[in-house]
Parts: C-alpha cells; sequence; structure tokens
C-alpha cells in the first residue's frame, strides 16, 4: 500500500497514534510523507512566510525520524503554501492508495477552515483518514 501522510502536526511518537492509523502506517510498504506550509493569512498577505517554511521543515524531518523503524520506504517534502497546489502535487507525484491527515489538537487547522477535506476526496475520491495529533 501507497500512503500519502499529510502532517500539519506531529504526534509524539507511534503509541500517540490511534490504532487504526498506527495500522495503516505498519500495513504500507511506501509513505509519503507531505509537510504543508501552514501560514496565517497576515503572513501570507504580507509575503512573510519563512518561519511557516521553518517549521514545516522541522515536522518533516520529525516525521520521518519516527517512520525509520518501519519497513516501508519513506520519504517526504514541503509542500506549497496553497494546500490543494500542495496535496495535488502529492497526489500526482506519489498516486497514494490512501491518505491521512494529521491536525494539531491545540488549534483549529486552516484545512478544516477551508473545508478542505470535503474539498480533496471530492477531486480525488482517495480514501481518507483524519486524526488529531498533541
Amino acid at each position: 500500500m501507497r500512503l500519502l501522510i499529510a502532517a500539519g502536526g506531529t504526534a509524539s511518537g507511534p503509541e500517540a497514534l490511534p490504532p487504526g492509523v498506527l495500522t495503516l502506517v505498519n500495513a504500507a510498504s511506501y509513505i509519503y510523507v507531505l509537510s504543508p506550509v501552514l501560514v496565517t493569512r497576515l503572513q501570507w498577505l504580507t509575503y512573510d512566510v519563512d518561519q511557516a517554511r521553518h517549521v514545516s521543515d522541522e515536522r518533516l524531518a520529525s516525521i520521518l525520524g519516527q517512520l525509520e523503524p518501519t519497513q516501508a520506504t519513506t520519504w517526504g517534502s514541503r509542500g506549497d503554501e496553497l494546500p490543494m497546489t500542495a496535496f495535488g502535487d502529492a497526489v500526482r507525484d506519489f498516486d497514494p492508495d490512501h491518505v491521512l491527515i494529521a491536525y494539531p489538537k491545540k488549534k483549529r487547522s486552516t484545512w478544516q477552515e477551508r473545508n478542505l477535506v470535503e474539498k480533496l476526496f471530492e477531486r480525488f475520491r482517495l480514501p481518507i483518514t483524519i486524526f488529531e495529533v498533541s
């Protein structure tokens, strides 16, 4: 199975993942991690996205490190500042069988605010599992 993880947040480790999510991760042969650049409206309007890119890179490195013990081939990238573009690029380049979307628990995600999950499902018709991370 080819698993795309769109990570807006990072779990503290595998033990913090919901059992169903952990099952999907363990069943995957290939895992691609998309770490979207989560910019605020102010950052986007003022073209001040450097900090958001840095946070995205750190999140990607953390998740790839946590996936090292799996049997899957793993890699990933920082996504575009526009979530639909980032996701479209990842789907086109990776061709996943299933998508995991990790939201940070403490704050409402930009993806949630814009109903992007519904739009992603309508556009790509892929199975999507959504979960929160601390």
